[in-house]
C-alpha cells in the first residue's frame, strides 16, 4: 500500500459506524444480509434456504431514514437567510459547477451531518494549470471561477491539525476520489485517486496522486494563490457538531442502534408468525397402508376403523408472539423518543436553565447546533469564494434554528416523530405541525393524508457525490479557520 493511502486511526475506528448509519438511513439493511441479521442456530450457513427465508420475511422499519428526512425538513421549512454581493448571485445558483445551488448544498450538508456527523467542503477553482494567471476578462469568458466541492466523511481518509502562525488549523487532508477513465468511446473504468492538501513551509499546496503500476505517485502539484499570494491555510472546512479536530459519534447513533434491535425483533416475530400461523396436521392411532396418502380439504372425508385413531390440527397457544409484538411497539416508541430528542434541549443546558421554554429549547437542540455549525462553515467558505472572485460585500448564510412552536410540548414532538417514522405523516405535514403546533393543514383531510403517506416513497438515499474534486485555490482567510 502506498503511503498516501494511509488511514487516520480515528478513520478506521469510525468508518464501520458511518457505514452502518448509511445502510440504515438509506434502507440498505436487508441487502447486507448476515451483517445485520445473523443466521439462527439451526441454519447451517448464510446460503441455507431456511436462513434465506428468515431474511426474506424480516421487515425493516426505516425509522432512521424518515427521521433524517423530517429533521432536515424542519431546518429548511424556512428559507436560509443569505447575504451575498450582487456579483455572486450566479455563483449561488451553481456553487459546485455541477448544477447544485447554495441552498441545495446546505440541505445535503445537513443530511450528511445528521447521518454520520461529519463532512468536508473544499473551496477550489476550476481553472487548469495553463489557465492560471489569465486576465479577469478571459476568466469570465471561459467561466473560470471558484467552486465548493463536497466530500463525504468516508472520502476524508487522513488529516492532521497543527499550529501555523499561532493558529490551530488543518495542516493535512487526504481525500479519496473516484473518476472515470475513458478507455474508448464506449468503455470507461472507475479509478481511484487521492487529492492531498497540505501546508508546506507555511504555504498551502495541493497534489493529485494517481496509480502508477502497483503504487500511487504525485502526477500534479501546485500552490494555489489569491491575488498572486499563496494561502497560509487549507481553504476547506471540516464540518461536525463542534467543528474541531475530534470526531464525534453520529447524532443518530442511538437511533440507529435501536433501529437495528427493532429489525432483529421484527425478524423473529415474522419468523414465528410464519410457522405458527400455518396449520400443522397431526394423526395418531393408525397406520396408513403403503402408497396411501391422507386427504386434506373441506370436501374430503377420511374414515378409519381403529378405535384409537385420531386426526387433529395443531394450533399455536401461548404468549410468545405477543411478547415479541409488545417488544416491537416498545422499540418503536423508543425510536420516536430518540428522534424527538434531537429537537429538544441538551441535558447539560437543562441542568443550568430549568425554566427555559420549549421554543428556546428548540434553539439549543442538537439539530440547531448542527445548523449553526453548517452556517458558520458555509459562511467562511463563501468569504473565500468572494475574495477569489475579486468582489467586495457582506457574506453570510444562516440556517433556521427555530423549530418548535410554543404550543407544542415534548409529548407532541415525540408523537409527530413517531408518525413520520411509521410513514403515517408526510414530511410537509410534520413541518407544518412544527411551525404552527397544529395537526393537519386545514385543507387536508385525514384520509388524504394517510393516502399520500402510503404512496410516499422511502426517504431519498444520502447525498450523491458532486462532480470531481478541484485543482486550484485562494488566499488570506478569515481568522477563524476550522476548529
Amino acid at each position: 500500500m502506498s503511503a498516501v493511502e494511509t488511514r487516520h486511526t480515528d478513520y478506521s475506528k469510525y468508518r464501520p459506524r458511518w457505514d452502518k448509519c448509511r445502510h440504515f438511513c438509506e434502507g440498505e439493511v436487508k441487502d447486507k444480509a448476515e451483517l445485520y441479521l445473523r443466521p439462527l442456530s439451526g441454519h447451517s450457513s448464510p446460503k441455507d434456504e431456511r436462513y434465506l427465508g428468515y431474511l426474506d420475511r424480516a421487515y425493516y422499519y426505516n425509522a432512521s431514514g424518515r427521521t433524517v428526512d423530517a429533521l432536515s425538513g424542519a431546518v429548511f421549512a424556512k428559507t436560509p437567510n443569505v447575504e451575498l454581493p450582487a456579483q455572486m448571485e450566479a455563483f449561488a445558483e451553481d456553487v459546485t459547477l455541477s448544477g447544485c445551488s447554495l441552498e441545495e448544498l446546505a440541505n445535503q450538508l445537513m443530511e450528511e451531518m445528521l447521518q454520520v456527523g461529519r463532512h468536508f467542503i473544499l473551496a477550489d477553482h476550476n481553472q487548469s494549470a495553463e489557465e492560471r494567471g489569465v486576465t479577469v476578462a478571459i476568466a469570465e469568458a471561459r467561466n473560470l471561477r471558484p467552486k465548493l466541492v463536497p466530500y463525504r466523511a468516508e472520502q476524508v481518509i487522513n488529516w492532521r491539525y497543527g499550529m501555523v502562525n499561532k493558529r490551530w488549523i488543518l495542516t493535512l487532508v487526504v481525500l479519496e476520489e473516484q473518476y472515470d477513465n475513458e478507455i474508448n468511446e464506449f468503455e470507461v473504468t472507475r479509478e481511484t485517486r487521492y487529492r492531498v492538501l497540505r501546508i508546506v513551509n507555511g504555504q498551502y499546496q495541493q497534489e493529485v496522486w494517481e496509480r502508477s503500476g502497483e503504487e500511487f505517485a504525485a502526477t500534479e502539484r501546485h500552490t494555489p494563490t489569491l491575488r498572486n499570494r499563496p494561502f497560509d491555510y487549507i481553504p476547506g472546512f471540516m464540518f461536525g457538531p463542534c467543528n474541531d479536530d475530534e470526531i464525534e459519534m453520529p447524532p443518530l447513533w442511538d437511533l440507529i442502534e435501536a433501529n437495528h434491535a427493532h429489525y432483529k425483533t421484527s425478524a423473529d416475530y415474522e419468523h414465528g408468525t410464519h410457522f405458527t400461523g400455518l396449520p400443522t396436521y397431526f394423526g395418531s392411532g393408525f397406520k396408513l397402508p403403503e402408497g396411501e396418502s391422507f386427504p386434506v380439504g373441506s370436501t374430503e372425508v377420511y374414515v378409519r376403523s381403529e378405535p384409537d385413531a385420531k386426526v387433529e390440527i395443531i394450533e399455536f397457544t401461548g404468549k410468545g408472539l405477543e411478547t415479541l409484538e409488545k417488544n416491537l411497539e416498545r422499540k418503536e416508541q423508543h425510536m420516536a423518543s430518540l428522534g424527538a430528542r434531537l429537537l429538544q434541549e441538551s441535558p447539560r443546558q437543562v441542568e443550568t436553565a430549568q425554566a427555559v421554554n420549549t421554543k428556546q429549547s428548540g434553539e439549543n437542540s442538537v439539530l440547531a447546533s448542527l445548523a449553526k455549525s453548517a452556517s458558520k462553515g458555509l459562511t467562511w467558505l463563501l468569504e473565500i469564494a468572494r475574495d477569489w472572485q475579486g468582489v467586495s460585500g457582506e457574506i453570510s448564510i444562516e440556517l433556521n434554528t427555530d423549530y418548535i412552536p410554543d404550543s407544542v410540548d415534548a409529548q407532541t414532538i415525540t408523537a409527530l416523530i413517531a408518525a413520520c417514522q411509521k410513514g403515517l405523516m408526510t414530511r410537509e405535514t410534520f413541518v407544518y405541525n412544527m411551525q404552527r403546533g397544529g395537526y393537519l393543514p386545514e385543507e387536508t383531510t385525514i384520509e388524504e393524508e394517510v393516502e399520500e403517506a402510503e404512496e410516499q416513497d422511502a426517504p431519498p438515499p444520502g447525498m450523491d457525490e458532486f462532480g470531481q474534486p478541484p485543482q486550484n485555490q485562494p488566499e488570506q482567510p478569515p481568522q477563524a479557520a476550522n476548529g
